[in-house]
């Protein structure tokens, strides 16, 4: 009783102290008894990289894997779930974007971009978060592969945007021979143009995609001539079509 007394006899001297204390009760107890109304769909506003990397004390790998962690918790808050689809995801984008300029080699930021986010997003958000994994995957290659290829699929199915997909699917095929890209991957403007009827330009492409000597796997490359004879083939076969034998060539046929 007597240190409760002494306590409080401190604390009045300081009224301060007092005020800053129930402040500090009310927002606790206000964060725990959150209703759902409450809860905030849109993120703080990301900082600059210098900044972010700054207040990490120059520990960049930690200061990138705190700005992918914010978006990617933001969806719990005070133990509950906020709906993914509610979430302002061009402010989350941003937190993304943030942890790919502070280490443009990590998958993760891409990987949530491409596979969340971008699945979730409006169509206009969906292109820009597009467009930034392009710049992602131009800058390391080998990292940012498997989300670019998703790209192309969320382009071509998502959003109907045969343009933007061929856009990502040629970066894939330009891609730099030296980084390590499935063939399939590089194939994938190829695959469309086939889907396409646009033969001749797959026929070009994976042409010189095969005398360029990207693909080193042999059973890989294997295919790729069976495809292009299977596209010669395809072509011929159109070519005869459109020009049918004369009636006179047929009968000495016949004959």
């Amino acid at each position: 009783m007597t240190s409760i007394r002494a306590t409080f006899a401190r604390s009045s001297a300081k009224p301060w102290f007092v005020l800053a204390t129930a402040l500090l009760v009310q927002w606790q107890f206000g964060a725990a008894h959150q209703t759902a109304a409450q809860l905030q769909t849109r993120p703080a506003p990301a900082p600059s990289a210098t900044v972010f990397e700054l207040a990490a004390l120059g520990e960049t790998q930690a200061a990138a894997t705190a700005a992918v962690l914010y978006p990617q918790s933001f969806d719990a808050q005070s133990g509950q779930s906020v709906s993914l689809r509610s979430l302002d995801i061009g402010a989350l984008s941003q937190w993304l974007k943030l942890a790919g300029d502070l280490n443009p080699s990590a998958q993760y930021p891409s990987f949530l971009a491409s596979r969340i986010y971008a699945e979730l997003a409006t169509p206009d958000e969906a292109r820009r978060l597009l467009y930034w994994i392009r710049d992602q995957f131009a800058r390391a290659p080998q990292a940012h592969w498997p989300s670019l290829a998703h790209g192309v699929h969320l382009a071509r199915y998502r959003l109907k945007d045969m343009t933007l997909a061929r856009e990502l699917a040629t970066a894939l095929r330009l891609a730099d021979p030296q980084a390590v890209i499935p063939p399939w991957a590089r194939q994938l403007e190829i695959f469309m143009l086939r889907e396409s009827n646009e033969l001749a330009a797959a026929q070009a492409l994976l042409g010189g995609l095969i005398e360029s000597g990207q693909v080193k796997d042999e059973r890989a490359l294997a295919v790729m001539v069976h495809d292009l004879q299977d596209i010669e083939r395809r072509l011929q076969q159109d070519q005869r079509s459109m020009n049918p034998p004369a009636i006179a060539d047929i009968t000495h046929e016949a004959q």
